[in-house]
């Protein structure tokens, strides 16, 4: 993804021109053509394709990887960069998990509808298994 999206914003000054990227990975190719975007990365690699197609002609081919085709190499080496760096994602940036959340946001009504005198009821929340980030890592509450 991060290949794609430093390709894209390298042809912004492109115009009327014939552009195909090709890329090794079908999970990024996936993730652009998905209608839900959950990553940050994943959002601005769209917003970058979009402005580079006002006035170009942009195509996506997925190639196999380790095929020899040209710039391949430096697409596996930009991937690399991304994999060493911070992770950008749908995960919560003050890292509270969502069971957390949950309890706290429940003893909160509880206290507030005790104190004013009202009865409030939150519907259960169903929690999303945590997921390890990509550096192996799983994010926790306090």
């Amino acid at each position: 993804m991060y290949a794609i999206l430093t390709c894209a914003n390298s042809l912004q000054s492109e115009q009327n021109a014939s552009i195909a990227m090709c890329s090794d990975s079908q999970a990024a190719l996936k993730a652009l053509q998905s209608a839900k975007t959950t990553s940050s990365l994943v959002a601005e690699t769209k917003s970058a394709l979009k402005r580079l197609s006002i006035f170009n002609s942009v195509r996506l081919l997925w190639v196999p990887g380790h095929s020899n085709i040209p710039g391949n190499e430096v697409a596996d080496v930009l991937a690399k960069q991304a994999a060493t760096s911070a992770f950008v994602g749908p995960e919560s940036a003050i890292g509270i998990n969502t069971a957390t959340v949950s309890t706290e946001t429940r003893r909160w009504a509880n206290t507030a509808s005790t104190s004013l005198g009202v009865s409030c009821r939150l519907p259960p929340v169903q929690t999303i298994p945590q997921r390890p980030r990509q550096d192996g890592t799983i994010c926790t509450g306090p």
